[in-house]
């Protein structure tokens, strides 16, 4: 259908995207094996440097250090997820980034401008994706909460504490 060949080129896109985050997201894991501390904001960086397509704004806010390189690589992996579903599910024209950092840990504030909760898609539910990130923040003592309504894109405030578990 003409529908189907209209959105190819989209997801398309979105394997591309995610084949290279994929790729920057291993070396950065590879450094953490080999005992360097993850530079939290380089990879970032990474992650969305050729995004072209929702234009990403990230913003860091003090000092962005956490000791436990799992949960550094936790807030990596929900930026990817993030930035994938406004890329495949949303078509976000923009994806905004905070990081904060309290005297406790990190605050990750993510919002697009995309078409969730829009009544063609169909409500947003918790998918595999968004589902796996609350399970996994939720053992590694972080918290999660995201919220999709009709004109209003895609948010998610993620919590993750900074020193090393237990």
């Amino acid at each position: 259908s003409q529908d189907c060949g209209a959105a190819r080129p989209l997801v398309e896109r979105a394997r591309a995207a995610t084949g290279d985050l994929l790729t920057e997201l291993r070396g950065v894991v590879s450094d953490i094996r080999e005992g360097e501390r993850l530079d939290l904001e380089r990879a970032l960086a990474g992650l969305i440097a050729d995004v072209e397509r929702p234009v990403v704004h990230l913003r860091r806010i003090g000092e962005l250090t956490l000791d436990d390189p799992e949960r550094a690589h936790a807030l990596v992996r929900c930026v990817q997820e993030i930035l994938h579903n406004a890329i495949k599910h949303a078509g976000a024209e923009n994806l905004w980034i905070d990081l904060v950092a309290t005297s406790d840990g990190i605050v990750l504030k993510a919002r697009d401008d995309g078409q969730a909760g829009s009544s063609n898609l169909g409500p947003v539910r918790e998918g595999t994706g968004l589902r796996g990130l609350r399970e996994r923040l939720g053992l590694l003592g972080g918290r999660f909460h995201w919220a999709a309504a009709e004109g209003s894109g895609f948010t998610a405030t993620i919590w993750m504490p900074a020193g090393r578990r237990p």
